[in-house]
């Protein structure tokens, strides 16, 4: 996962799109059944899917896995409709009145800020995983339940690809491409919850996904490795090898590129080699932010 920066969202915006979108939710806000008024409108966002692909590359922003024979979808972070705590129950309160309320973020199904990129795998429902309606809260008294409330103070138990601090929450095994947490449960048991619960539904480590990301790292293991090899041969014998030389290190920028699939996994193996003095010329080229 690497971070994606919402200020960047609102430029991926359809023609037209704040005109039709209020347009939209006056007609959702005025509706006694707000999620049977959302179907009736259909799926508009996904508009954004070309230039959230042409922005920031054509792959989840869940998993890094790259589109490809498939399609992606715009998920709502927050859903719009049902929401469903981390063991599936519907989320519910009673109101002031004793009615039984149940939560959804219908007065955010149009806002950009809302939108993330998705892989089939991650947002619909695929073996145990797939995010779907479900949101759950580290802290349920933080839950907005209408559009007056600040949904931003809410404590999240996803990991957000649009939060820079979230994404970091995310390490690799990269001897096996399995994502695993940056903190042990006894280090920070809040930020290995967080990393389970989202390894779990956004599915992280689906088998496909795992031997796809292990593919770019043994790709990357093979730029490096050639990189290393050579650095101490004579002058004259990297001369000839030239061409092969600039295609390993052309690889690493590339696959470090924020743009690329499963760039946080090469990354995460760049900076296992970080103080090598054979990557001191190719150090400068690469994206090695979150």
């Amino acid at each position: 996962m690497r971070f994606i920066d919402p200020a960047l969202i609102p430029a991926c915006k359809p023609a037209d799109w704040d005109i039709k979108s209020a347009r939209w939710l006056a007609r959702v806000a005025a509706a006694q059944d707000k999620s049977n008024e959302i179907e009736k409108l259909k799926n508009p966002w996904k508009y954004f899917k070309v230039n959230f692909a042409n922005t920031f590359g054509d792959k989840c922003w869940y998993t890094e896995a790259a589109r490809v024979g498939t399609t992606n979808d715009v998920d709502h972070f927050r859903p719009k409709n049902a929401v469903k705590d981390q063991f599936g129950r519907h989320v519910s309160r009673t109101n002031a009145v004793g009615v039984v309320e149940y939560a959804n973020y219908w007065w955010l199904a149009y806002e950009p800020l809302n939108y993330r990129y998705s892989c089939i795998f991650s947002n619909r429902a695929n073996g145990d995983g797939g995010k779907q309606e479900f949101f759950p809260l580290e802290d349920e008294t933080t839950r907005a339940w209408t559009p007056t409330c600040p949904y931003i103070r809410e404590d999240v138990s996803f990991l957000d690809p649009c939060d820079s601090n979230d994404v970091q929450l995310i390490a690799f095994d990269v001897t096996v491409g399995m994502a695993e947490p940056r903190f042990s449960e006894k280090q920070d048991p809040k930020a290995f919850r967080r990393f389970q619960l989202s390894k779990k539904y956004y599915n992280l480590n689906e088998k496909t996904i795992v031997d796809a990301r292990m593919e770019v790292l043994t790709e990357l293991s093979k730029d490096l490795n050639l990189l290393e090899l050579t650095w101490s041969f004579d002058p004259a014998i990297k001369a000839t090898m030239e061409q092969a030389l600039n295609a390993a290190k052309e690889g690493i920028v590339n696959k470090c590129s924020r743009l690329s699939k499963f760039s946080a996994a090469a990354v995460a193996l760049v900076k296992t080699k970080q103080a090598e003095p054979w990557l001191a010329d190719v150090l400068p080229l690469l994206d090695l932010s979150p």
